[in-house]
């Protein structure tokens, strides 16, 4: 779908005071306001799969769609990437205001516009700017679900969230609460259906994921996230994804399966 979003870009060639006139003169209409709100929304209510079905139906459902981009540069990379930082900014605060924690927020952000300044091919630019925007998506998801649970276990949720480069016990997540470390260990395994354990192991092989996808070596990512060595790690690697990371990293590759979202197989019927 990304490649399809490439061939449907056009870009108007008229900036400063003659761009209103180029237009008019050319019937040069912007990305309708009302796609570009609907994409949002389902970043606010955090539905990743049901915004990449509805992408996908406008594009196939409407050929002669276009998506005008104004002039902001006379170098067409360049004018590629401040078009994508206005995206993610954009799905940034989409996923804020849909109840995604900011500090998580923000940093998707800085790191997505890192990538884009770094890019040097307009697919390589436009395909940050998707993944990012199904990432939000994701997050807000799975916020709005953990919202469900009693407070305990949502303090427990946050705290593994950004403890993951230290070594967490239940007497750690019991600490400061009126609870003991059993009983927390028991209601957390009820509402999230996995015991702590466990659950710290999935959070930490999500951002190993991430960090393999940036770059790091299996022994950078192993002391990052406080492994005790390196093959420990791909061994819990390869318990929670089935494959070791070198494996995961030649067969994940970028879009939507990398995103964790197969397409279009196993996506919803697009709305009407």
């Amino acid at each position: 779908m990304i490649e399809e979003y490439l061939d449907r870009i056009v870009y108007l060639e008229t900036d400063g005071d003659q761009a209103v006139f180029a237009q008019r003169e050319k019937d040069f209409h912007r990305f309708p306001f009302e796609l570009e709100k609907a994409v949002l929304t389902y970043i606010v209510e955090g539905k990743p799969k049901e915004m990449v079905a509805f992408c996908t139906a406008a594009l196939a459902r409407s050929p002669e769609l276009r998506i005008p981009i104004g002039k902001t540069s006379r170098n067409k990379l360049r004018q590629a990437k401040y078009n994508a930082v206005a995206g993610v900014t954009l799905t940034c605060r989409a996923a804020i205001i849909g109840g995604a924690p900011e500090i998580e927020c923000y940093a998707r952000s800085d790191s997505a516009i890192m990538k884009i300044d770094e890019a040097d091919k307009e697919l390589t630019i436009y395909r940050i700017l998707v993944e990012t925007g199904i990432a939000y998506a994701q997050l807000v998801e799975k916020t709005k679900s953990n919202s469900l649970h009693p407070q305990i276990v949502r303090r427990c949720v946050q705290y593994i969230a950004s403890h993951t480069h230290q070594n967490i016990t239940l007497e750690d997540l019991a600490e400061g609460s009126e609870y003991s470390k059993e009983y927390i260990a028991k209601l957390f395994r009820k509402h999230m259906g996995i015991s702590v354990s466990d659950y710290i192991q999935k959070v930490r092989i999500d951002e190993a994921k991430e960090l393999l996808r940036q770059g790091k070596t299996c022994g950078e990512v192993a002391c990052i996230l406080n492994y005790t060595s390196q093959s420990y790690f791909i061994r819990q690697f390869k318990k929670q994804t089935g494959v070791t990371p070198k494996v995961y990293l030649n067969s994940s590759g970028t879009g939507f399966r990398a995103a964790g979202i197969s397409y279009p197989m196993d996506l919803p019927s697009p709305e009407k």
